[in-house]
């Protein structure tokens, strides 16, 4: 789960949701729960970029670039940044209940990049990957081959 470059394939990307998220639950209540804020940021920062990583290898296995996709995020990331930076020195009231022009294009990126990010993931969850080899590399094992049955074909000159 730990590079942008290879492919992962549905029944992976599957486990590895359902992994992040346990993860991220437990993790987050256990730092919760000792008051620990700071590395329960830090932990989130983590579990996010996993959770991104596998996404980009989910889109590799399908034969898509992930760059449109980072970019997206990269958009809603930004227009965030942006937004609490306004939050902590106008107050939350006045930015979320502004009607200025900037609150709104904000508002809007956010929105859009979660659409486009949800639209990624749901594709990634549904769609089948490339079969064989594609331009990010050769496709991942569906079925894990037992070892004799790789021991029993080595034997045999198979």
């Amino acid at each position: 789960f730990f590079s942008w470059k290879k492919r992962l394939n549905r029944k992976m990307y599957m486990f590895g949701l359902v992994t992040v998220t346990v993860v991220n639950v437990l993790g987050s209540r256990f730092f919760f729960f000792f008051q620990l804020n700071i590395l329960s940021g830090i932990f989130s920062l983590v579990v996010m970029v996993v959770s991104i990583m596998m996404l980009a290898q989910r889109l590799h296995d399908m034969g898509r670039s992930s760059k449109s996709f980072l970019a997206s995020y990269a958009a809603m990331l930004g227009a965030c940044i942006v937004l609490g930076i306004r939050m902590v020195i106008e107050g939350p009231t006045r930015v979320l209940y502004d009607q200025t022009v900037i609150t709104a294009l904000l508002l809007a990126i956010v929105g859009a990049a979660v659409l486009v990010m949800v639209m990624f993931s749901i594709q990634a969850m549904l769609l089948k990957g490339d079969e064989g080899e594609n331009q990010y590399g050769p496709a991942c094992l569906e079925k894990i081959v037992p070892a004799a049955e790789i021991k029993a074909a080595n034997t045999t000159g198979e």
